[in-house]
């Protein structure tokens, strides 16, 4: 597999050794069974009993050989899309219906930090994202049905049995209720990509309901970046097109209690579609040193950088640009 890597255009080498990587992990998955999430990589390129992300990529790399000029994905947030839009393009309508609905629940997931869900989760989603109330039960039927043969796009199930020794494997599992189930993506990174489509759309229709994320408040903004749970949604976000003019429209961000890491996360944001034009971190004491905000060297419509007052602050401007 790792001579994939050579045959692809470079530009996907990285992506393509990465995928590699993650496949020669998942034998931890390989089981079924859900497993500690503290074992899981953040940067989790890992899929279970499925390659489909590594055959959306070396498809397009051969279309790119034989058309010349076909564009491989520049980024993961790509590559993300391009295995969403192949994987929804070979189910059955029935199951493509319950797009939105997953979509949805991988919404719901990231705002409330979580993996593992349950059909609890699945009808607080459906309440939000179909208003028919035939539509709803329609769903939930179509989810019910398709959870049990396993057939739900990107989601896996993990038995919670009643009955001590009973695991997922039984020839009981049949009986089990739909209520005993818990859920979790295969891939963390398709639950954070959905999600990150969700909150755009969520931005553009109704901005005040967005609990995730505010346009208008940058402590808001700064309790996301600082939360550890979020950083590689947001590095996606970063990479999605037009996404950070939405996600900051005025195109400034004033935070004086931003963490170092929380300021890195930001400066990845703005680094493939840099949008911010003033950062203002005046009186921010964890900031220690120039080199702290050197990402921000690659934020080519930044005019305007602000450190009043940041009293713990060393170093020169040598530190900024590298």
């Amino acid at each position: 597999m790792m001579e994939l890597a050579h045959q692809v255009h470079p530009v996907a080498a990285e992506l393509v050794a990465a995928a590699a990587q993650g496949l020669r992990s998942a034998g931890a998955d390989a089981g079924g069974g859900g497993g500690d999430e503290g074992d899981e990589p953040m940067y989790d390129f890992r899929v279970c009993r499925e390659t489909w992300f590594l055959k959306v990529l070396t498809s397009a790399s051969e279309k790119y050989r034989q058309e010349k000029g076909t564009p491989l994905p520049r980024n993961k947030a790509r590559l993300y899309e391009m295995a969403v839009e192949a994987e929804f393009g070979t189910v059955s309508q029935e199951v493509a219906n319950l797009r939105g609905l997953i979509s949805r629940v991988a919404y719901l997931n990231m705002q409330h930090q979580r993996r593992q869900f349950d059909m609890g989760h699945v009808r607080e989603a459906l309440g939000s994202d179909l208003k028919a109330r035939y539509d709803r039960i329609a769903a939930k039927a179509s989810w019910v049905e398709l959870s049990r043969g396993g057939l739900i796009p990107f989601v896996k199930v993990i038995v919670i049995p009643r009955a001590a020794g009973m695991h997922a494997d039984d020839d009981g599992r049949d009986d089990i209720e739909v209520e005993d189930l818990i859920f979790q993506f295969k891939n963390r990174g398709v639950q954070e990509f959905l999600a990150a489509q969700v909150l755009v759309r969520e931005l553009k229709v109704e901005p005040a309901a967005v609990k995730m994320w505010s346009l208008a408040n940058d402590e808001v903004k700064g309790s996301i970046l600082d939360t550890s749970f979020y950083e590689h949604m947001l590095s996606l976000l970063g990479e999605m097109q037009h996404t950070p003019k939405e996600l900051f429209p005025t195109s400034t961000f004033s935070n004086n209690s931003l963490s170092r890491v929380g300021v890195e996360r930001l400066a990845t944001m703005h680094t493939t579609f840099p949008h911010l034009t003033v950062l203002d971190l005046s009186n921010n004491l964890h900031l220690n040193s120039l080199k702290d905000i050197s990402g921000f060297k690659w934020c080519h419509t930044l005019r305007d950088l602000r450190l009043r007052n940041c009293v713990n602050l060393t170093g020169t401007l040598e530190d900024i640009v590298g």
